[in-house]
């Protein structure tokens, strides 16, 4: 039977030896072998296996099962390869004559090797062809130029190849406006130069927010929960790479940055960048420490938003300082202008606040690090002199029920506001006499830029991050009292407030979208000259 059963397994060996010529042997072997898979019919599937196994090893013939066993075992990952070199042919289309006569070619060894049962000579012919869709199967894995790619995304823009392709990674988009690494994405998509780039945004996990609005970005979704050893997300999204072909990929948050780094190094992407917008990375538990750090051995560059941010991770994950790219958080100067005259009356009027009362705001997502229980205990002090004062608090966190808690304790409410997020901020902040700011920590705040935009006095936190933005009316962190007798001392002071209203507007000048974007997409260019043709 050849392949199929060899023949010293057979009884009536001698009478096959005897046989006067081949043809003659040929058919006393079928006969023989007929009979005996009849009487073994449970040994047919094993047969199958080391049919197919047989077909891509060299010849075996050896009594010594263990040589066997590693022999096949040791040639299961060519055949994988295999496998993976023709799936990757039939989804790129590879279908010229040249191709074309390399699949006829194989289809036809691979028929006369069964009508022959897998003779050996037959099973030599077709080692080159397997060699062939091996190394294509291995070449989805290696790193390559990503400009020959051909996929899905790349076909749908004519022009791709003339411009610099970036693939944006993030876990997830709760809303555009929900957080301040979601507005700087939302700006980088709307001002980056289509001429020149064309940036296409992989998030992990699709959600409403995302769903509802996708007109202005294009977007490729996995759908797929970003947890720990989940390969199925790591080979999906390094195939939804692989056919977009970027030059650079770049990471933002966690999950989407230890995906996003190795899934663009096995998609062949030369240029990976990390975007840290905080410092938070540094309290994550041991092992996704361990996780990040070898991330960080893939990563071409990292961007953060402030100095602070900077020295920090150069300082507690040894990144080189020359490979750290400082770009501040983008303002929306038309979103966040100055109020004319009349405007704040109108703005209390429409939300519902008394005309004439000191307004206190704090923009922040409701979380410990925000430190929110000091603003409301600060509330209750300054209530005590100024009974009138209104404090409002914009935004939505999983402390909510504890803030309340702490408002019903201290006989707040009716005081201390708390109105969740809001799509009209600019109204509320208009409506604000005074900004304020308690966190513990911070990368670099959006709301205190907007606070410095709008024109309000402010008083922050005294942490590194906000006296990058800031030198005047910082309290303790962490301090009530101390906050409290700031925003008395503030308010009494007409002037004082009406000298950090102007060194606020100069300020902000280093944060207009068309000077943080010009370094931006310059930095983008660098890097590709650099890693891609130096």
């Amino acid at each position: 039977m050849g392949g199929w059963v060899t023949t010293r397994m057979l009884p009536g060996r001698e009478v096959v030896d005897a046989a006067p010529n081949e043809v003659v042997q040929d058919k006393i072997q079928w006969r023989q072998g007929a009979q005996w898979l009849q009487n073994h019919l449970s040994a047919i599937p094993v047969l199958v296996i080391m049919k197919l196994c047989r077909f891509v090893l060299p010849d075996i013939d050896s009594s010594n099962k263990k040589y066997v066993f590693a022999a096949v075992v040791g040639s299961l990952p060519y055949l994988l390869l295999c496998f993976a070199g023709i799936r990757r042919l039939i989804r790129c289309s590879a279908t010229t004559p040249q191709w074309l006569l390399l699949h006829l070619a194989f289809a036809a060894t691979v028929l006369t090797a069964v009508v022959f049962w897998g003779s050996p000579r037959f099973r030599d012919a077709n080692s080159a062809l397997l060699m062939v869709y091996a190394a294509w199967g291995t070449a989805a894995w290696l790193p390559s130029d990503p400009n020959v790619s051909s996929g899905l995304l790349m076909s749908k823009s004519g022009n791709s190849s003339k411009r610099l392709r970036i693939a944006l990674v993030i876990d997830r988009v709760v809303g555009w406006t929900a957080g301040g690494t979601e507005r700087q994405l939302a700006w980088l998509f709307r001002s980056l130069d289509r001429t020149i780039f064309e940036p296409v945004l992989f998030v992990l996990e699709g959600t409403p927010a995302l769903e509802a609005d996708r007109s202005t970005f294009q977007v490729c979704v996995l759908n797929s929960r970003p947890r720990w050893f989940n390969l199925k997300l790591l080979y999906d999204l390094r195939k939804e790479l692989s056919c977009f072909g970027p030059q650079i990929v770049q990471g933002f948050f966690y999950d989407a940055t230890v995906f996003g780094v190795v899934a663009a190094r096995l998609a062949g992407v030369r240029v990976v960048v990390q975007s840290r917008r905080s410092v938070g990375y540094a309290q994550l538990g041991f092992l996704r420490q361990i996780v990040l750090r070898c991330a960080n051995l893939l990563t071409t560059s990292w961007q953060c938003n402030s100095r602070f941010v900077a020295a920090s991770i150069s300082r507690k994950e040894g990144i080189p300082e020359h490979r750290i790219a400082i770009f501040p958080n983008i303002l929306d100067p038309e979103g966040f202008s100055v109020p004319k005259a009349g405007e704040r009356e109108a703005a209390r009027h429409e939300l519902g606040l008394p005309i004439d009362a000191p307004i206190f705001i704090c923009v922040s997502n409701l979380r410990p690090i925000k430190d929110l229980t000091t603003l409301v205990r600060a509330a209750a002090r300054v209530h005590q002199q100024l009974s009138d004062a209104q404090f409002v608090i914009v935004g939505e966190g999983p402390i909510l029920d504890v803030l309340r808690r702490e408002i019903d304790q201290l006989e707040l409410n009716g005081i201390v506001w708390i109105v969740g997020c809001q799509a009209n901020i600019r109204t509320w902040l208009v409506a604000a006499d005074m900004g304020i700011l308690t966190s513990w920590s911070e990368g670099s705040s959006n709301a205190l830029l907007e606070y410095m935009a709008i024109g309000l006095p402010t008083i922050v936190s005294d942490i590194p991050a906000n006296r990058e933005l800031v030198d005047q009316q910082l309290f303790r962190t962490g301090d009530s009292s101390d906050l409290a007798a700031k925003i008395l001392s503030l308010w009494a002071d007409v002037a004082g407030r009406s000298r950090i209203r102007d060194a606020n507007k100069h300020r902000i000048e280093g944060h207009k979208p068309e000077i943080v974007m010009k370094r931006l997409q310059r930095y983008y260019l660098e890097l590709a000259a650099k890693h891609l043709h130096g």
